[in-house]
């Protein structure tokens, strides 16, 4: 009978052996047999051995329900695709971080600054993009970008002074 997951060959031909051994020795001696005797009955060396009983006999479904519990396996899983609650949360809140600072510089400013650092899910455009688009010389862009950028750091200190001298 052909198997769902495949292992080669070697491997299923020793946990056939170790289930048959283990079955000899439950019947000549009434017990399951320590993992030192069965390495010692079948020849395979103990860590071996534990790695070949560790292989499931068949495999199981992902849907198959856990005991005492109403998700499956599948549940158990992570989904590597999408984001973690945190990563959202913490997404979200830098979102409106960002836009409350972008709300204390001009307009002009946070225009610059959302297309140079490409905010609001846009890429970052070129000094000279922005300037041609707006009408100005690169140089202006960059000195438009430098001011909101200091005055963004001015808050940030104001914060973290104000926050070190509430607690």
């Amino acid at each position: 009978r052909a198997r769902t997951i495949r292992v080669p060959v070697h491997v299923g031909d020793q946990q056939q052996r170790v289930r048959r051994h283990a079955l000899r020795f439950h019947q000549r001696t009434g017990r399951q047999p320590t993992p030192a005797e069965l390495a010692a009955e079948t020849g395979l060396d103990e860590t071996r051995l534990r790695a070949v009983l560790a292989l499931p006999a068949e495999p199981v479904s992902l849907d198959t329900p856990l005991p005492d519990a109403d998700t499956g396996l599948v549940d158990l899983i992570e989904d590597q695709s999408s984001a973690s609650p945190f990563e959202r949360l913490a997404d979200t809140r830098m979102r409106e971080c960002v836009t409350s600072l972008l709300r204390s510089v001009t307009p002009a400013e946070a225009d610059v600054l959302r297309r140079r650092f490409g905010l609001g899910g846009t890429e970052p455009d070129t000094y000279d993009a922005i300037a041609k688009d707006a009408g100005m010389s690169r140089e202006r862009v960059r000195q438009i970008e430098k001011r909101a950028l200091a005055a963004l750091r001015t808050i940030a200190e104001a914060e973290d002074a104000h926050s070190f001298l509430d607690a």
